[in-house]
């Protein structure tokens, strides 16, 4: 067995720099942040995900088959990062594969599960997490099968370090200035950017954002309609007259009393066409929003009679991320005439009434409260986030969104598991100290 260099501070690698640039398989393991580097930089690759899509793809026995058409990733010229997986590990050392092996030392590891506490996980699942947790931990110092080990300290993020060796992105907001005192609004999205995966706020994310509240105007831009907005301004403390939601993608604007302010509903021709459009393509799920709430198509007895008497401001078919990205490319030119339609997430598509964008939303209520563009900021991780970034002052987008929305942002902060809307706001407002 060979001895690993241990390196324990970022300011280590320096002597090392140009040895790890050259080994292409950073290991990691899954509290380090796995999913967290391979969401913000193209060169990791997350190997449990390539497994799973050679699973899929018939591919069976995992020693013989699945390990060396993982390792074949590598002539791509990307860097591999995996948790750390036993049979992966043990393919690079007998086949002398030089690899980098980053985890937290204890102290961080327990960080890590108390943040599971604070999101919610049951007790009983923590305590087997913990045990396990350690255990690994104790393997993980003891185990020198990799060329470097990277042992890091609480505080510090797989980021800190990998980032000193492969360079930083530019529009990571970690590593920018900000201009103070210039934003006055902030319009930020709920779902994949402002709650985390299992649609929570964070206590850290409440606080930071209560704390703000009265520096900057925060605006809550949705997909959703007002009444399933409305818990989290409460958690934030924005009820009231003097706080705005933009909720349908901008075809309600109203303050977050309930009074609205611009309010748009779909034409009732276009509605009988969607109508049509489920009935034909049959959706897994599919449904129609009025102001206070949601009604199922199944529920729906008598369409003509519903429609008479509701106004619609949107619908929504749901379905598999494939069957809903087929629906979209084969979109009716007569729903495309008459409908704006996007997707806030892979699953779904959204009809609202043409005109109705949430980039329409931000200008109204900028017009309405004397504000202007370049006073903007606008945080999202979604298609129809996009819209609000082109008007932006300054656009942020979510590690965990796709690149083609990164792409469209001026800079990207942490994912909405990590707190990302609040340590953006924390960054550009200059207001760390809060």
């Amino acid at each position: 067995m060979k001895n690993s260099i241990v390196i324990n501070s970022p300011e280590e690698i320096e002597k090392y720099k140009d040895e790890l640039e050259k080994i292409k398989i950073w290991v990691c393991s899954t509290a380090c942040g796995k999913s967290y580097m391979c969401s913000i930089d193209d060169r990791f690759y997350d190997l449990d995900a390539y497994r799973s899509q050679l699973h899929d793809s018939g591919v069976e026995n995992f020693d013989e088959e699945t390990i060396p058409k993982m390792y074949e990733i590598l002539d791509s010229g990307k860097i591999v990062l995996n948790a750390s997986h036993g049979h992966f590990l043990k393919f690079l050392d007998d086949n002398n594969i030089p690899f980098v092996y980053m985890y937290g030392k204890s102290e961080v590891e327990e960080e890590y599960i108390e943040r599971m506490r604070r999101r919610g996980s049951g007790e009983e699942f923590v305590n087997r997490f913990g045990w396990l947790i350690s255990a690994h931990y104790q393997n993980r110092v003891n185990d020198n099968r990799a060329t470097f080990k990277i042992e890091m300290n609480k505080g510090e993020f797989v980021s800190d370090y990998a980032w000193s060796v492969f360079g930083k992105p530019k529009k990571y907001i970690q590593f920018n200035n900000f201009p103070k005192d210039k934003y006055k609004i902030a319009f930020i999205d709920i779902d994949g950017t402002l709650v985390d995966r299992e649609k929570n706020l964070s206590d850290f994310t409440i606080q930071t954002l209560k704390n703000l509240k009265d520096k900057i105007k925060i605006v809550l831009a949705s997909a959703r309609g007002f009444k399933r907005i409305k818990p989290f301004l409460e958690k934030l403390d924005l009820l009231d007259r003097d706080n705005y939601t933009l909720a349908f993608n901008g075809g309600l604007i109203l303050n977050n009393a309930g009074e609205p302010i611009f309010e748009s509903f779909i034409q009732k021709k276009y509605l009988r066409l969607l109508w049509k459009y489920f009935d034909e393509n049959k959706p897994e799920k599919c449904g129609f929003y009025a102001f206070d709430e949601t009604v199922k198509k199944k529920d729906i007895t008598n369409f003509e009679d519903y429609i008479e008497k509701t106004p619609i401001y949107k619908a929504v078919c749901v379905d598999s991320a494939e069957k809903i990205r087929a629906l979209r490319e084969n979109m009716p030119k007569n729903l495309q005439e008459g409908l704006e339609i996007s997707s806030s997430e892979d699953m779904r598509i959204e009809f609202v009434p043409k005109g109705i964008t949430k980039k329409g939303g931000c200008l109204t209520l900028l017009e309405f409260l004397g504000l202007t563009k370049d006073e903007m900021m606008a945080i999202g991780d979604g298609e129809n986030d996009v819209q609000m970034f082109e008007i932006a002052s300054c656009s942020v987008a979510m590690c965990n969104a796709n690149e083609t929305v990164k792409a469209q942002a001026d800079f990207i902060t942490d994912s909405n598991n990590d707190d990302g809307v609040a340590k953006a706001l924390l960054r550009i407002l200059g207001k760390e100290g809060v």
